[in-house]
Formats: structure tokens, sequence, C-alpha cells
């Protein structure tokens, strides 16, 4: 890995190489930006440059070669410390933070820096937290503190406080499609879709293409157009896609947004083609692939819109996914302008 090999940051590395060569290289920086657009490969590559062996100190480029930069690569550097919410958890545990706290505060061992990576910043409680306040302000001297988070604001006042931000932002449409063809997604459709959705993360653009998250979204506009709505077999489906991303929370979480990203999207293209078919002389510009929504739909439409953009919220708060997906679902069901067919009816 080097940072050539982190697509769209140049900005966000120029600033910290400015700011040591300058002189005001900061002990704590904390790397906000949405998920998918190369964070923790950011905060990887800025711990190899401070204990590289032979690299542009001065640049704040790694060698890529020597040992220290390939014990980061392997996380078994003795200087460099990472903690991350445990799979299966929500929040970082206060022991968890007590552990990463004492291992910054002892010396070197290859007597350059020490760097600690907090991956999931946004997980803390308040004791984590308060166990992690007296060493993110004072931090030992050469000890620099590196904070993974979705957005600024998502951090606590008190770490936020503490911090320097660097902006990591979404990658231009040319750096997606790279990284879809260095994972081997060339059929040109699905690379379209995953292109128009994927909000410049790579993460979420890769989820779309490999993950099936297309023809969930066919199934789930084209039953809810002609009111048919399962609730419970759309919860398994949609907590099954989730928890396919593996026991990470924050993954199961970007999954589930995706999923609500694609309702959202089919909806307010419904909406649009109930407001063109209710304009005189106006001509349809439905895509084939497009469910057709007749001008009954239009007051369900901007309800099942509120209701979804409400479950975004729910999403915020670590609402348990198959709660947040079924009481979506309910909702839907309740307010179709076509009376709600059973699961087996379905299957017809």
């Amino acid at each position: 890995m080097s940072w050539g090999s982190i697509r769209g940051q140049e900005s966000a590395r120029r600033q910290l190489v400015q700011a040591w060569r300058n002189g005001r290289w900061g002990h704590a920086y904390a790397l906000t930006g949405p998920a998918g657009v190369g964070k923790r490969l950011f905060a990887r590559e800025l711990a190899k440059a401070l204990v590289c062996e032979a690299g542009k100190h001065e640049e704040l480029t790694a060698c890529d070669r020597c040992p220290s930069c390939k014990q980061v690569e392997a996380e078994t550097h003795p200087d460099v410390h990472i903690v991350r919410t445990p799979e299966g958890k929500h929040l970082l545990p206060v022991e968890l933070m007590r552990e990463f706290c004492a291992q910054l505060w002892r010396k070197p061992l290859r007597g350059g820096w020490v760097v600690g990576i907090v991956e999931n910043a946004d997980d803390f409680n308040a004791e984590s937290a308060n166990a992690f306040l007296k060493t993110l302000e004072e931090p030992p001297e050469r000890v620099v503190i590196l904070l993974i988070s979705s957005t600024w604001e998502q951090l606590l006042p008190t770490i936020r406080s503490r911090c320097q931000q660097i902006i990591l932002r979404p990658l231009s449409r040319e750096d997606v499609a790279a990284i879809l063809t260095e994972h081997g997604i060339e059929d040109p459709e699905v690379r379209e879709v995953a292109l128009r959705w994927c909000r410049g993360s790579a993460s979420r653009a890769i989820a779309i293409a490999q993950g099936g998250l297309w023809e969930l979204r066919q199934e789930l506009l084209g039953r809810l157009a002609v009111g048919q709505v399962d609730v419970e077999g759309w919860t398994k489906r949609c907590v099954d896609y989730a928890e396919a991303a593996g026991k990470d929370s924050a993954a199961q979480r970007e999954r589930a947004e995706l999923i609500l990203d694609v309702l959202l999207e089919g909806l307010r293209e419904g909406l649009r083609q109930c407001i063109i078919r209710g304009s005189p002389g106006a001509a349809s510009t439905k895509e084939p692939h497009e469910p057709a929504w007749d001008q009954q739909s239009i007051e369900p439409l901007l309800d099942w819109l509120e209701r979804t953009l409400h479950a975004y919220n729910h999403l915020d708060r670590r609402v348990p996914l198959a709660l947040l997906f079924e009481a979506l679902f309910e909702h839907y069901a309740q307010n179709c302008p076509v009376v709600k067919v059973h699961p087996e009816e379905l299957k017809a």
C-alpha cells in the first residue's frame, strides 16, 4: 500500500504534509468522511510514514519495504496500536479503551513515534470516552492519535475539542470506476447502477455490484407498486442482506443504509412518474425496469417516502435492524392503496 493507492484524497494528505513541514504537527487528528472513501487506509499509510525506517519523512511517505512498514500492514508493529469495536458489539468497551491508552503511554520500542488508531470513533459511550479524554488531551511526546469517524458532528464534543479535523472527500466517479475494475466488476449495467448510487464510496459501490442489492430493490418496489407487502419475508431479506457484510455492526448499518437509499430513490422515481402522467400532454420517461405506478399511488408514495426518511434516524440511533425494517414494512402495508396479500399468495 502507498499514498498512490489511496484515490481521491491528495488534498487531505497535503494538509498533513504542510502541518508537518511548518512545525504545526498536532497530537490528535480526526479523519472524517463517509464510509468507503479510504479513511482506514489513510490512517495506516500515515502510521507507516511515521515509523518507516527508510522513507521520505519530510514528505510523510513510507518506503513500503522495510520491516516497520510490513509490520504496520500486518498490524504487528510494537509502536502502532489499533482499537476497534469488537464483532457483535455496538459500542467501544471501556476495558478496551483503557488498555489502548496504557499502550500509548509506553515508550516507543523503535525509538520513533507511537501511533494510536481508533477505528470506530463514532462508537464511544460515556465510560469509554471518559477513559480516553485524559490521554487524548495530553498524550506523551511523540505520540499521535488518529480517530476515524463518519462525520465530525458524530464525534462527542469533548473529543472534537481536542482534535484537528482532516476531511476525506467522496471519491470521484472515475476513481470509483477504477476501483470496480480492480475488483473485476466489468458488466456495464452493473457498473452504472453501482456508480449511480454509491455516493462516492468505494465500499458502497462494491456492495451494490456484488451483494444482490439491485435484485432486492426490484422485488420490493415491484411488489409494493401492486400492493403486495410481505412484512415478514421482506424483513428477513433485508436483515440477511445487511448481515452478509459480516459481524461488524458498522458494515451492517452501511448495508442497511444502502437498502433505504434504493427504496428512497425508487419511491421518488415513482412519484415523479405519477406527476408526469398527471400532466396534460406529458410523455412518460419511465425506465423499462421501473414498476408502473398509477395516480392513486401519489398519497401513499409521499407517506412511504416520509416513513423511509424516518428510518434513517432510527438507523443512526442503533435500533436493531430487524425492528427497523419490520416497522418500516408494517407502515408500508398499513398505508397501501391495494389490499395487502398474504405471503402464500406472493408465491403464486
